[in-house]
């Protein structure tokens, strides 16, 4: 990730994707009505992201997989085309860095530049295999993860380590921070406004 990317720790997998998942809505969809992509092999908490996120409802295009269980690109872009020519906004786009059904991932290059192209947001779900990037077969295999505007990953699986920890990175730090930040001083001030109105 860039310079100016920030990060936060989780409790894990499901709560990183849960906290990039409102990033990007507060980011990119915040009076709602835009789709979302992914396949049938993206993690179940997605889902429940979406639906504590306030977007359970929103438009939802499942992308057709190829004989590897990847997302397939042409597809997506189909599906990208469709949406604009009906007047529907792209997004969100989840692709995966490696599947819990079959570790599969997604093409990341070409995905992250159909996301670009149509204006949506790019999340990588990366908890299951996004650390490979700390190894060179790794980089070789998730190519264009750097690409993506956050990054879920779970440290508890790819580090072993002995506690449920989960992590998210945004590119752009600043909209995890909007995301996600209150001032006591702006509460106390508005809930003033409130009463004497």
């Amino acid at each position: 990730m860039p310079e100016g990317a920030a990060g936060v720790l989780t409790s894990g997998g499901s709560m990183a994707n849960l906290t990039a998942i409102v990033a990007a809505r507060e980011a990119a969809d915040p009076d709602g009505g835009g789709a979302v992509y992914l396949t049938g092999f993206a993690h179940h908490c997605i889902d429940k992201a979406l639906r504590i996120a306030g977007r359970a409802r929103a438009p939802r295009r499942l992308i057709v997989t190829d004989e590897r269980h990847r997302m397939r690109a042409d597809d997506l872009a189909a599906a990208l085309e469709r949406d604009r020519a009906d007047g529907i906004r792209p997004w969100l786009i989840v692709a995966s860095a490696g599947t819990v059904d079959t570790g599969s991932v997604d093409p990341l290059p070409e995905i992250a530049a159909l996301a670009a192209e149509h204006g949506a947001w790019l999340h990588v779900d990366g908890a299951y295999g996004g650390l490979f990037m700390l190894c060179e077969e790794g980089r070789a295999a998730l190519g264009g993860i750097e690409r993506a505007d956050s990054v879920a990953l779970d440290p508890h699986k790819t580090l072993f380590l002995p506690y449920g920890t989960g992590a998210v990175v945004l590119r752009e730090g600043r909209k995890l921070f909007d995301a996600f930040s209150a001032s006591a001083a702006i509460t106390a001030i508005n809930s003033l406004r409130t009463r004497m109105i």
